[in-house]
Parts: structure tokens; C-alpha cells; sequence
């Protein structure tokens, strides 16, 4: 089982992260529940869009970027991470 959730880094700020966890689902949701047992293993982080990216969209479009493409931008960003974590190397072990 694959989670991911944001994390914020900080009691002020806005400094967060994106960890992607994996579970084995077999196990009971006690013991996936301590973090004692750790249960849980950590396997990417996914990245937030940087800052300068809608400076870089005004630069290439002439436009600012509306919410609807900030949105496509983060999705795309997420499959290209997951493409990256499921190479032909790792999906071979799988089967």
C-alpha cells in the first residue's frame, strides 16, 4: 500500500514535503499504526512546483499560468516521479 500526505517542516511557515510511504497491506492496521514497529518505509519525496515556475510560464506563454495548469503541472510532475520510482529494473523484481 502507497501513502502520501503533506508534511509541514515547521511550526511557522510554509515550509512542507510530500514523503511517499509504502505498507505491506497484509499486516494488521495495529501494527501499521506504531511507528515503534516501523511499519512504514520511506521512499521518495515528491517536489513541489519551485517558485520561479510561473516566472518561467510568463517568459515562455506571455501569460500568467491560471490555476488549471498550475494543477495539470503538479499532476504531471507526480506521474513523471513515478515513473522514475517504477523503472523496468524495479517492475521486473515484482514479477
Amino acid at each position: 500500500m502507497l501513502w502520501s500526505d503533506s508534511t509541514h517542516l515547521a511550526s511557522f511557515g510554509n515550509a512542507a514535503l510530500w514523503p511517499i510511504y509504502m505498507f505491506f497491506g497484509n499486516l494488521s492496521k495495529y501494527t501499521r499504526g506504531k511507528p515503534t514497529l516501523f511499519s512504514a518505509h520511506h521512499l521518495a519525496y515528491i517536489p513541489k512546483l519551485s517558485d520561479a515556475f510561473q516566472d518561467f510560464y510568463r517568459r515562455t506563454f506571455k501569460k500568467v499560468a491560471t490555476a488549471a495548469v498550475l494543477t495539470h503541472c503538479k499532476r504531471e510532475l507526480m506521474q513523471a516521479i513515478w515513473l522514475l520510482l517504477l523503472d523496468p529494473e524495479f517492475m521486473e523484481v515484482l514479477s
